[in-house]
Parts: structure tokens; C-alpha cells; sequence
């Protein structure tokens, strides 16, 4: 009886698994993302169709991407900037190594776990050098972004 529970066990199992690493998720439009979004410490973010730009004057400029990956959704941001604690202990943002990096989305019940586009709920976080995570938050001041 038991083998017989694990022939057709087996098999279904496998089946949600390599569903579960393979079905394709929806694409997110960066419509979903246009704002100003600010974090505890950190510098102001003022979101665009395909750019975002931060600090005074708005002078410096990153382009972004929506991916998708198994764990969710997340912005690949180039160049690659990654935020450092100055001696104030705000952050700012710096050069990093690489192409990119990675800023995941967050979803309504505060998940990393970004299912669908519809999930999203205007956050996302990525990680300091210090090893902290930053959560930035949409806000509808506009004055925080300079608009």
C-alpha cells in the first residue's frame, strides 16, 4: 500500500516543484512605481517611467529595470549605488562594484514575497554596506521630492 502512495506521490510532488521554479510571472509595468519615496535616514527617491534621480537638485540620475525571480519582483539599479551610514548616521548613496544592483519589492501584508504586480504596496527596501536594511516608502508629500 505504501509504494503504491508513493508511485503516484512522487510524481505530483515533483510536478508542483519544478512549477513552482518555473511558471513565468506576470510582467510589472514601472507605472506601478512612479513617486517619491523616502526611508528613515535616507536620501529622498523621486521615481520616474524608466529613471529615478535623488539629492539636492535632483542632479544625480539611475536607471531601473523591473525583474521578476522566484522569490518575486525587484529593480535592478545601474549605475550601481548602494547606501553607506555617514558620520551623521544618515545614508547616502555611493558607487558600488558591479552593473546593479538589486532593491526588492515589497508586498501589501509586508512580505518580501511579491506575487503579482497587483501586490504591490509602494515599498521596497535594499541593504546598506552596514548590513541594514533600508525600507523605502511612497509618500504622497510631494514637497519631500521637490515637486
Amino acid at each position: 500500500m505504501m509504494i503504491g502512495y508513493a508511485i503516484l506521490g512522487v510524481p505530483i510532488v515533483t510536478l508542483f516543484v519544478l512549477l513552482a521554479f518555473f511558471i513565468k510571472r506576470e510582467p510589472m509595468s514601472p507605472q506601478y512605481l512612479i513617486g517619491c519615496y523616502t526611508a528613515t535616514s535616507g536620501p529622498t527617491l523621486n521615481i520616474r517611467y524608466k529613471t529615478m534621480s535623488y539629492g539636492k537638485g535632483r542632479s544625480h540620475l539611475l536607471s531601473y529595470v523591473v525583474e521578476t525571480s522566484k522569490d518575486g519582483y525587484h529593480l535592478l539599479v545601474s549605475p550601481a549605488m548602494i547606501l553607506r551610514r555617514g558620520s551623521d548616521g544618515n545614508f547616502a548613496f555611493s558607487s558600488g562594484r558591479g552593473v546593479g544592483y538589486f532593491w526588492n519589492l515589497l508586498a501589501k501584508d509586508g512580505s518580501q514575497r511579491l506575487r503579482a504586480p497587483s501586490d504591490y504596496d509602494g515599498q521596497f527596501y535594499t541593504t546598506a554596506t552596514d548590513g541594514s536594511s533600508v525600507v523605502y516608502s511612497r509618500t504622497n508629500d510631494r514637497t519631500e521630492c521637490g515637486s
